[in-house]
């Protein structure tokens, strides 16, 4: 939820990607923590995961002991560039209890280390390049404040069942499922949740059959993802459950709540298939699940959370009507409308590496901001705009804020604490500029190019400005680097004069941010707007410079003007011109966000009149 000097960072960033593929291979992401690895990988050759089987068994016993057993069984292909094929394997395995690790099909015992956050398995004997190997591995995971959940009834919810419920993002999957917990790898899996009755268990991927009872009385849910998905997106949520069903386009759309919470659903949740729609139409790419869902859990740690077909979502966000106690501009927009978004942009395509994480959260962001045009209007889509730019002007500044891309993180967390959420903000703006700049056909083909060449894959901020170059034929890399590596966003002041010798409107354009050897200025372009005579003349400039001069030759004196009418460019602005002026751009300006910024000068004004 990023600006670069060019050709020197573009040779840097070229640099940092060839060692961070390095890195990965070695050691995960690369990230550290106190100067030990993150998400450490052996040193072994690429494997791939082809398939993850996961059975969770939960007894009344172990949810009152707040325990979670499982076994877990990956099928792992290695890869053809292994020239002596591999005999050991690392795995991630936070906090976690492993009582077993073996070889399957002949269920041989296999020695492991487990330390560090890492699970160290020797194999026992070389597996070829273009093999496979299975792995299955017995552990027992405990209550982790940013993982996994296990809330239970106590004397203030008495009558209530357990909610127990995991969180993956960002690379916390480790903590509840010994796996290679990174953003570039996927697998599909068949998941297995047995718990007593009447709980029921919602995971990734669609239900096979009816739940199947075990010989202790346990019901079994048994759900499967066909589509290969990133660890940050696996999850499963267990309560006491009732359905509300609706379709989209002849898939399911569900709703998984507490009993007595139907008509919460309903309301809140009633627009989802019009969300599938939408997004799905905006971006030319169908919803990549076979069916979607809602999941209701108590205390959710964020309020909610995108898995593969499904979303966690928190009661708080649940209401009855646009009055209730979820005000809908919180829930529709930044939870449902978002979340739901990530089906795309996580879900079709992930980031690489947490770094990159803007990709995600700025294009959900922004297409949560979007919806607004469907469900409320196109000015009101706008205002939203204007108001995150605030937002990321008041702590984007050079000095103290921070790019989008960072290399330099302790924790995976840290890409989303920074700079009033920088990665949702500004990342949403980045793109929101280029679609000005290139415009609305070009845009979301460009878009739609991205998805569709990294569908089932990841990518870095290169792919998306590779995929935004092909489709615009524009040389992007000074845009993405300023916008997207770099810090700061530009604080114009405008002056407005009529020279009425001359019949010549002069506008003067000042930089006035923090200007240096490390923070040039913006070269970005401007939107100006006159009305002459009652006409429009529209002009638009390039600033480059700490201070730019313009003048144009008008027909006569205009009686508006107004800059950025259409909210185009991230940036904070003071407007130097007559209160008259002010006064009818506010009624006549030629947009609702104009008239909006001339009452508030009118409003700020010290003119009686």
């Amino acid at each position: 939820m990023r600006t670069f000097q060019l050709c020197e960072q573009r040779a840097i960033a070229a640099v940092r990607r060839t060692l961070l593929s390095s890195v990965i291979l070695l050691c995960g992401c690369g990230l550290t923590r106190g100067g030990r690895i993150l998400a450490e990988r052996s040193s072994d050759p690429d494997l791939t995961f082809e398939h993850m089987r996961l059975d969770v068994r939960l007894t009344h016993e172990d949810i009152a002991a707040r325990r979670l057993p499982g076994v877990v069984s990956f099928r792992i292909r290695v890869s053809e560039d292994a020239p002596h094929g591999i005999h050991a394997i690392s795995l991630n395995a936070a906090e976690l209890s492993v009582s077993s690790v073996e070889m399957l099909p002949e269920r041989r015992p296999l020695e492991y280390e487990h330390a560090d956050d890492q699970l160290r398995i020797q194999l026992g004997r070389t597996v070829r390049a273009g093999d496979e190997f299975t792995l299955r591995i017995a552990y027992t995971a405990k209550p982790h404040k940013e993982a996994l959940y296990f809330n239970l009834p106590d004397e203030d919810q008495d009558g209530t069942f357990p909610t127990i419920y995991t969180m993956g993002e960002p690379m916390r999957t480790r903590y509840w499922l010994p796996c290679r917990d990174q953003p570039d790898t996927r697998w599909s899996s068949d998941i297995y949740v047995s718990v007593p009755e009447p709980l029921v268990a919602v995971s990734v991927g669609i239900p096979i059959g009816e739940p199947g009872v075990t010989n202790d009385g346990l019901r079994t849910y048994h759900w499967r993802q066909t589509k290969p998905i990133d660890p940050h997106l696996l999850g499963f949520a267990i309560g006491k459950y009732v359905v509300v069903k609706d379709e989209w386009r002849g898939r399911p759309v569900l709703a998984y709540v507490y009993p007595g919470d139907e008509d919460k659903a309903r309301f809140t949740f009633r627009r989802v298939p019009e969300m599938l729609s939408y997004y799905s139409d905006l971006l030319g790419v169908d919803f990549p699940y076979p069916q979607f869902a809602h999941v209701e859990v108590r205390d959710h740690f964020h309020g909610g959370m995108e898995h593969a077909g499904f979303d966690m979502i928190a009661p708080r966000l649940m209401t009855t009507g646009a009055k209730g106690e979820a005000p809908l501009e919180r829930s529709q927009f930044n939870y449902v409308a978002h979340m739901i978004a990530h089906a795309w942009f996580a879900g079709m395509v992930n980031y690489r590496d947490i770094s990159q994480a803007w990709i995600n959260e700025g294009f959900a962001t922004y297409l949560h901001e979007n919806w607004r045009v469907r469900a409320q209007s196109h000015d009101r889509f706008i205002t939203a705009m204007w108001r995150r730019a605030q937002l990321v002007a008041r702590f984007d500044k050079p000095g103290s804020g921070k790019p989008m891309v960072r290399t330099d993180l302790s924790n995976p967390e840290e890409i989303y604490r920074f700079d009033a959420g920088k990665v949702y903000l500004k990342g949403a703006w980045v793109l929101h500029m280029l679609r000005h700049q290139l415009g609305e056909e070009t845009f979301w083909k460009a878009t739609r190019r991205f998805l569709t060449q990294h569908a089932g894959g990841s990518a870095v901020t290169g792919d998306l400005r590779q995929a935004f170059e092909r489709e615009s034929g524009r040389d992007l890399r000074e845009f993405f680097g300023r916008w997207v590596l770099g810090v700061g966003v530009p604080h114009l002041e405008i002056s407005y004069r009529w020279d009425a010798a001359a019949r010549r409107a002069r506008v003067t354009v000042r930089q006035t941010q923090t200007i240096d050897a490390e923070n040039p200025p913006f070269k970005v372009p401007l939107d100006l707007w006159f009305r002459v005579g009652g006409a429009a003349v529209v002009r638009s400039v390039d600033l480059t410079a700490s201070q730019d001069e313009f003048e144009f030759e008008l027909a006569g004196a205009p009686d508006v003007f107004c800059v950025d009418p259409d909210c185009a460019l991230l940036a904070m602005r003071k407007v130097s011109k007559p209160d008259e002026m002010w006064r009818r751009q506010s009624m006549d300006g030629p947009t609702q966000f104009a008239r909006d910024r001339a009452a508030e000068a009118v409003g700020a004004s010290d003119n009686d009149e």
